[in-house]
């Protein structure tokens, strides 16, 4: 069929329009989990950026804009801006480990390629609510590989990492168990911190 078949008729994207993706699980269980704090970042974007601008779901996403904002890829503590002067925001809502089923979609039916994507995602090998750019490579985050594997294997798109940390050694609680907890008092106030910051790398126009 038709790849541009369910874009919205008045959506305009340019070659320099980004797509901008948070990824985490739908529903009220996981909203406030570790795994989650890639929806959070889109959360406070659409907050910043977007409002209800064109809220829509397409391809199992949730999607708004085009709005506009120029994305900072933060690389080697240099900024450098991206040549984005308008992005898409999307949450796929799949479920983590299936995320490339809505991504991929995503960026054919806009014709944005993975080259101007940018996934906001949580890494259990950063401290918790530290940030970072990183313009390309492989990734053992589930959403992430799910991303890879629909494009073949490629890596070649941006990422923006949130630090969630890892369970004490001795803690006895799984990775499984911790991605999936909530956030103690303490992390949440540093985290919601980081999601500011998160938001303006991204959504200051």
């Amino acid at each position: 069929g038709n790849s541009n078949s369910s874009r919205p008729r008045n959506v305009v994207v340019s070659d320099s329009t980004w797509l901008i993706l948070g990824l985490g699980n739908p529903g009220r269980r996981y909203a406030q989990t570790r795994h989650n704090i890639g929806f959070v970042v889109l959360d406070a974007l659409v907050e910043r950026l977007a409002k209800t601008s064109l809220h829509r779901v397409e391809h199992n996403a949730h999607v708004w804009g085009p709005v506009d904002a120029a994305p900072l890829l933060a690389q080697d503590d240099k900024r450098r801006t991206t040549s984005a002067s308008q992005v898409l925001l999307a949450k796929p809502q799949t479920f983590m480990n299936a995320s490339g089923e809505a991504v991929i979609p995503l960026g054919e039916t806009y014709g944005i390629p993975p080259s101007r994507w940018l996934v906001v995602v949580d890494d259990l090998d950063l401290e918790t609510a530290e940030l970072r750019m990183k313009p390309k490579g492989s990734s053992t985050q589930n959403g992430m590989r799910s991303i890879a594997a629909c494009l073949d294997g490629n890596t070649d798109f941006a990422r923006l990492r949130v630090g969630i940390s890892r369970p004490p050694k001795d803690s006895g609680i799984s990775i499984v168990e911790y991605v999936l907890g909530e956030w103690t008092d303490e992390e949440a106030v540093k985290v919601s911190t980081a999601v500011d910051e998160a938001a303006s790398l991204i959504g200051d126009a």
